[in-house]
């Protein structure tokens, strides 16, 4: 996958229409439900049968035709529709919604988590489950409800999902391995120019991380930084090892 196309954190405005793969926590799922996405018309004037897709936009409603669509040129504007009350409908799908939240461990310190709707059809429903890490990837679009005068129109943004990629087997083990080893490589990144003081500043950590464990509080770890070398000064004794007056018992 292409890091240009990959997110951590949900899309903003600015990625509607762009195909995107983004990865949270499912923290809701909706009930699965059928949905109907075309409905059949008839023309009452020329008899011409033809169908209509439901809006993705206005959370699947139909808008009924204002014209005819016959290319005799029917100039007709009254339709019937065949997929009434009685009749069953002739085209669904499965439908279901879930909700993602971006995951903690993956945010700055003092960042809210965001969350986003996700939109599964046909055989994505009942893919995953409340506490679930995925990975989703779809598009990025954007849906509101029928628009009415003198009211406001709510746009919200959700992804349709095309694929969902269950992460649970990750553990996290993985997640403290990825942050070592972006540490040891910005570490190196860091001595590229001066390797050997990298090498230095590790043995002089391995040093302190020995005297503070063998002999706690008894010791001080002292840096000659005149002649770069580690020494661990006990307690009663001088830099150089002589006895010192807190020596002699009485």
């Amino acid at each position: 996958m292409c890091p240009e196309l990959t997110r951590d954190h949900i899309p903003k405005a600015r990625d509607v229409g762009h195909f995107l793969s983004v990865t949270g926590t499912v923290i809701r799922t909706s009930v699965t439900k059928v949905l109907e996405y075309e409905r059949d018309y008839m023309c009452n004037k020329c008899r011409h049968v033809f169908s209509v897709q439901a809006s993705f936009e206005q959370f699947y409603t139909f808008t009924p035709p204002t014209s005819c669509p016959n290319e005799d040129g029917c100039n007709s504007f009254k339709f019937t529709c065949l997929s009434g009350s009685d009749a069953p409908p002739g085209a669904c799908k499965d439908y279901q919604e879930i909700k993602i939240q971006e995951q903690v461990q993956k945010l700055s310190v003092g960042s809210i988590p965001r969350s986003m709707l996700i939109i599964l059809e046909d055989d994505l429903v009942d893919r995953c489950k409340s506490g679930d890490d995925i990975t989703v990837y779809g598009v990025v679009c954007q849906r509101w409800k029928p628009m009415f005068l003198d009211c406001r129109c709510d746009v919200e943004i959700v992804l349709k999902a095309n694929y969902i990629e269950v992460n649970n087997e990750q553990s996290t083990t993985t997640l403290v391995l990825e942050d070592i080893q972006k540490e040891f490589e910005d570490f190196w990144d860091s001595h590229k120019h001066d390797p050997i003081a990298g090498v230095r500043h590790v043995h002089r950590q391995a040093g302190c991380c020995y005297g503070f464990g063998r002999w706690g509080t008894e010791n001080r770890c002292v840096w000659n930084q005149g002649e770069r070398r580690v020494s661990s000064v006990a307690r009663g004794r001088s830099r150089h090892g002589e006895v010192t007056v807190s020596e002699v018992r009485g």
